[in-house]
């Protein structure tokens, strides 16, 4: 997300179940206050939400201490729960279609903190990696060990080849203490002699190495 970063369990799954990235798409991300019809902010008690949906509201919920905010799996989800609760001291905050979709009320729109400049990158995934010739866009995870200069080498393929690095992202490896995955982001021509020599080497010196996903970078 451009005004909260990134979710980092996105990351951790796309490694535990295998997945590759095949497209990405940006939306723009309008943060509403929902809840039954007929209901005041007077009579709010608990706000459901993602994670997400809570920090980029935070200066609107930060007008309202008392509320108690609980974290729910999404927040069209949380939307739909709202809505068969049926009690005017819940709300959610979710985008304006989950009110139509669960006929909820807008009773604050537009709340998040950064508006007409919060996006979200969405990823689209398949079990099976595909090839676009027209792709232009990579992403990739490795290994990075806990070593001096270990890092700088890595990153130093892509300059030595001309390949543009646009997101790097850390997360620690679950069963090996201080041990990180990097997840990296490249812009190009992916099959470009450079981007090849690059990853080459970044498999060779890494103990961990996969291709994410080659594909179009949206426009």
């Amino acid at each position: 997300n451009s005004s909260t970063g990134a979710i980092a369990q996105v990351y951790d799954l796309l490694l535990q179940y295998g997945f590759f990235i095949v497209g990405e798409k940006t939306l723009e991300i309008r943060q509403n206050l929902l809840a039954i019809p007929g209901t005041g902010l007077g009579q709010i008690r608990d706000v459901f939400s993602h994670p997400q949906g809570f920090a980029q509201s935070s200066l609107f919920l930060a007008h309202h201490p008392e509320w108690r905010q609980i974290p729910y799996y999404n927040t069209a989800i949380a939307a739909k729960y709202i809505a068969e609760l049926g009690r005017r001291d819940s709300a959610a905050i979710a985008g304006k279609r989950a009110a139509a979709l669960y006929g909820l009320e807008v009773i604050a729109a537009d709340i998040q903190n950064n508006r007409g400049n919060n996006y979200t990158r969405f990823i689209r995934v398949c079990k099976e990696p595909r090839r676009d010739e027209a792709a232009n866009k990579a992403s990739l995870v490795l290994s990075l060990e806990h070593e001096a200069g270990h890092l700088y080498r890595l990153l130093g393929h892509f300059a030595a080849n001309g390949v543009n690095l646009v997101k790097i992202e850390s997360r620690p490896m679950k069963n090996r203490r201080w041990k990180y995955f990097l997840y990296l982001d490249f812009e190009g021509d992916v099959y470009s002699d450079g981007a090849q020599e690059a990853m080459a080497r970044l498999e060779a010196e890494s103990g961990f190495f996969r291709l994410l996903g080659a594909y179009r970078a949206e426009s």
